[in-house]
């Protein structure tokens, strides 16, 4: 049940986006590994951090891209984990350019 909370949003970052969801952030990326890969998912998330020149300390979204990018060219699992977090970085910033839209006055 943990794993749809957070691929709907309801993990990591506070919900303050448009429709009460959040950005995928670093910690919504570590909470997704450390459901995959248990005991061994910090240091996976560290080597992938390593990688993609990260600290894991980041707030601002160019660092869930890098680390995201990084995913992508690593196992298929990692690979797969990264894949479902760009579609929901595309999704809440999709929402969230309709939301602004939608409400403008």
């Amino acid at each position: 049940m943990t794993s749809t909370h957070i691929s709907a949003g309801l993990g990591g970052a506070a919900r303050t986006g448009p429709y009460n969801l959040s950005r995928p952030d670093l910690a919504e990326a570590r909470q997704t590994l450390a459901q995959l890969y248990g005991a061994a998912a910090p240091t996976i998330c560290q080597r992938l951090l390593t990688k993609a020149g990260l600290t894991g300390q980041e707030v601002d979204p160019a660092a869930l891209d890098r680390l995201i990018a990084v995913m992508l060219t690593d196992d298929p699992i990692i690979s797969l984990c990264a894949r479902s977090l760009a579609i929901r970085v595309s999704a809440f910033v999709h929402l969230s350019a309709a939301h602004e839209r939608t409400h403008a006055i």
